[in-house]
C-alpha cells in the first residue's frame, strides 16, 4: 500500500501540475509566462511543504497514517479546485483588479507578475500539501526497512515513476479525453479514496499495537 501510495502521490501532483496550466493559460495568454509562474509555484510550495513535513515527521509516532492524510487533503482540494478557480475568477479577482487596476496598466508587469499573482493564490496550498507528503513516506518506509539510502532511493523512484507516467496519461490521455474539469476529479478523487484506505489500514496496524502492548 505504500508503494502504490508513492506512486499515485507522483502522479497526481504532475497531473495537477499539468491540469493547472491548461485551466489558466486561455485565461491569462502569454503560455510561457504561466508556465514559468505555476512551476514556480509548484516548486516553492514543494520546497515548503517538505520543509514542513520534515520538521513534523521526527515528532509523529506513525508517519503512515499522516502521509495518508496528507494524501486525503491533496485528493480534497483537486475536487473542489474548479469551483475554487470559478470563484477566484468571477469574483475575488474582479473585484481585487478593480481596486488596484493603476497597478496593471504596465503591460510589462501585468505579464511578468499576473500569472504568479494567480498561480500564487490557486496552486500554493496544493503545493505545499504535496511536499509536506514527501518526508512522511520517508518515514513511513523507513519504519519497515530501517535503511536510510534505499529508503530515499526506493521512495523518489517509485515517486518519480508515478510522475512520468502521470504527465503522459494526464496530457495525453485524461485531459483529451475526459477535458480539465473530470481530469482533476479523476485524480482528486484517486488522492482521496487513497489516503482514506491508507488511514484505515495503519490506524487499524496502530490499535492492533497497542492492544497488544
Amino acid at each position: 500500500i505504500l508503494m502504490i501510495a508513492f506512486f499515485c502521490s507522483g502522479l497526481i501532483s504532475i497531473g495537477y501540475e499539468l491540469i493547472w496550466m491548461r485551466s489558466i493559460v486561455f485565461v491569462l495568454g502569454g503560455p510561457t509566462y504561466v508556465f514559468a509562474a505555476v512551476l514556480t509555484i509548484y516548486l516553492s510550495g514543494n520546497v515548503l511543504g517538505a520543509w514542513i513535513g520534515s520538521i513534523l515527521s521526527k515528532r509523529l509516532k506513525y508517519p503512515a497514517v499522516a502521509f495518508g492524510i496528507s494524501l486525503t487533503c491533496l485528493g480534497i482540494l483537486g475536487i473542489f479546485y474548479i469551483n475554487w478557480l470559478d470563484v477566484w475568477q468571477s469574483k475575488i479577482l474582479s473585484a481585487f483588479v478593480s481596486v488596484t487596476i493603476d497597478f496593471w496598466e504596465s503591460p510589462m508587469i501585468r505579464a511578468l507578475f499576473f500569472p504568479i499573482f494567480n498561480s500564487f493564490f490557486l496552486f500554493f496550498i496544493p503545493a505545499i500539501a504535496m511536499g509536506i507528503g514527501f518526508p512522511f513516506a520517508l518515514q513511513a518506509w523507513s519504519n519497515y526497512r530501517h535503511k536510510v539510502g534505499q529508503t530515499t532511493g526506493v521512495v523518489y523512484g517509485v515517486n518519480t515513476i508515478g510522475a512520468v507516467l502521470g504527465g503522459l496519461l494526464v496530457g495525453f490521455l485524461f485531459i483529451p479525453l475526459l477535458g480539465v474539469q473530470r481530469s482533476v476529479m479523476v485524480l482528486g478523487l484517486t488522492g482521496l479514496w487513497l489516503g482514506i484506505i491508507m488511514i484505515l489500514i495503519f490506524a487499524t496496524e496502530v490499535r492492533i499495537k497497542w492492544r497488544i502492548s
